[in-house]
């Protein structure tokens, strides 16, 4: 279980990043071709349909957990009962959004969005076909949670990034063999459908004894309270993250929005990778505990946490030091003035709230997700209080203030309640495992803060040897002090065995 779950998060964490470099690459020439009014309909359009996805009740949550579960407990019948009943679920999801993104697409271009009244009927229209793609996306998502849920991240991670990169590689072939917004949309939903259809063959071949059974109650019901709670959190974050957004934009104005929204977004896509790592964890404890395996499950929860927690703490290690310097050669010196403190304090909270990754999925995994969803809540409240008096008094620099304090109060408060109660380790061991031995890493981030504050920016060239000794230094640190050496141990071994196996194939 401990190398298919480093195996799990090494796959899922390359799915992500894949995609992203490749959008990082083609978004330059994409915007130029297409011109500023066009990418901003795609954009908007793409906004549209993120937007209606609040529907989704997130039974993709519930489903994780228990076709993973009843997997590997050899229920198969409730196994195939949760996977019928989330089929029929996103199907309708899918179906009541296609319909209303279709029976609104008129009004929402003409009425609701500043859409230049020549766009409006290509923007109608490519909205209207964009709602089909809203019915294949939320079965691509349902679907794809299958072979998570069966620990077969690289399975899912090979499909995610061979389509999360097909699909902006399609919109650079579109735009050079002369199309334009209607036939980015239109080869988006030939992706999706291409995608969809190769994600119901890898489940057949992983699951070829699996069929249609209706769901009774008995499995219906734990589904729909866990899937609830989830949703709960997934609403929360929606909340709270949008709600700096418009706070920022009702009180401050739109610039300094920019100057917040840039090192916000740079900040949640490192740490979102970061947490593609963790998520594995959720099907893995639920197999675990559906085997009684408590033993395993704790230690896997506490190892596997320890090293993404050091991963994490070397991620804001280089943000913090080279704050100014990123945003000054990524972006401009007016970004790197205003925003280089802001993304200091946003890397800080995020670094705080990595701590609660993997208790709130262990946590979710022995069904518990409430207590997550009303931490969520408490969260957003807090949070949005918080930012909405801090942006009055303080501006723009008073949201990250606002999301680095309450990263200090409500990780702390969900780390000591759910430790010894809903997740079987006690605190004190969570404390002595994960975050201690990173504590010198934390010592030295918190003196960079400090002391790069306003400091001359460094060249190109010292920054790159900056972050190249840091990189160094936690790659030795990590090896010598977070490293189990039985860990070290097991991997050699396993890589000599690899070798050996290779060598007489």
């Amino acid at each position: 279980m401990k190398f298919e779950t480093l195996r799990n998060s090494l796959a899922n964490l390359l799915a992500g990043v894949l995609p992203i470099l490749i959008v990082i690459f083609t978004t330059p020439y994409v915007v130029n071709t297409l011109g500023a009014e066009y990418y901003g309909l795609l954009t908007l359009i793409t906004a549209i349909i993120g937007y209606f996805a609040i529907i989704d009740l997130n039974f993709t949550a519930g489903s994780l957990k228990y076709v993973a579960e009843f997997h590997s407990a050899g229920e198969t019948s409730k196994r195939d009962q949760t996977m019928t009943a989330g089929f029929l679920l996103y199907l309708m999801i899918g179906l009541v959004g296609c319909v209303l993104i279709f029976s609104l697409a008129d009004w929402l271009v003409t009425e609701v969005f500043a859409v230049p009244a020549a766009a409006h009927e290509l923007a109608a229209s490519t909205l209207r076909l964009a709602a089909f793609g809203f019915l294949l996306g939320q079965m691509q998502c349902y679907f794809i949670s299958i072979p998570q849920a069966l620990r077969r991240y690289d399975q899912s991670a090979l499909f995610e990034s061979v389509f999360g990169m097909l699909a902006p590689l399609a919109n650079v072939a579109v735009l050079w063999l002369g199309g334009g917004l209607y036939e980015i949309v239109l080869v988006r939903v030939v992706v999706s459908i291409v995608n969809l259809i190769a994600l119901a063959w890898l489940i057949r071949t992983l699951l070829p004894d699996a069929r249609p059974v209706r769901p009774t109650r008995g499995v219906l019901a734990p589904l729909a309270s866990f899937s609830g709670f989830s949703y709960l959190n997934r609403l929360a974050t929606l909340a709270y993250v949008q709600g700096d957004t418009l706070i920022i934009g009702a009180l401050v104005g739109m610039s300094a929005l920019t100057y917040y929204a840039v090192p916000f977004m740079l900040a949640n896509r490192i740490y979102g990778l970061s947490f593609r790592m963790s998520s594995v964890l959720l099907p893995a404890a639920s197999s675990l505990a559906a085997t009684h395996q408590h033993d395993h499950m704790q230690d896997l929860y506490l190892y596997s946490a320890r090293y993404v927690f050091f991963i994490n703490c070397v991620l804001t290690l280089l943000l913090v030091s080279a704050a100014h310097e990123i945003l000054l050669y990524w972006i401009s010196p007016e970004m790197a003035a205003a925003g280089s403190l802001i993304l200091v304090l946003i890397a800080l909270g995020n670094l705080l709230d990595s701590l609660t990754n993997a208790p709130s999925l262990v946590n979710d995994a022995l069904g518990k997700p409430k207590i997550t969803g009303l931490f969520a809540i408490s969260r957003a409240v807090l949070g949005l209080s918080l930012v909405f008096a801090l942006v009055s008094w303080f501006g723009v620099l008073g949201a990250a203030v606002g999301q680095l304090t309450v990263s200090i109060i409500v990780p702390t408060a969900f780390l000591i309640y759910v430790h010894g109660r809903t997740v079987p380790v006690k605190l004190r061991a969570f404390l002595q495992v994960i975050v201690v031995p990173c504590l010198p890493i934390v010592l030295a981030l918190v003196l960079f803060a400090v002391f790069r504050y306003n400091a001359p920016a460094f060249s190109m060239l010292q920054t790159a040897g900056l972050i190249g000794v840091e990189l160094i230094a936690a790659a030795l640190y990590g090896w010598f002090f977070i490293a189990r050496p039985s860990d070290i141990a097991a991997l050699m071994k396993r890589w000599r065995m690899a070798r050996l196996a290779k060598g007489n194939a």
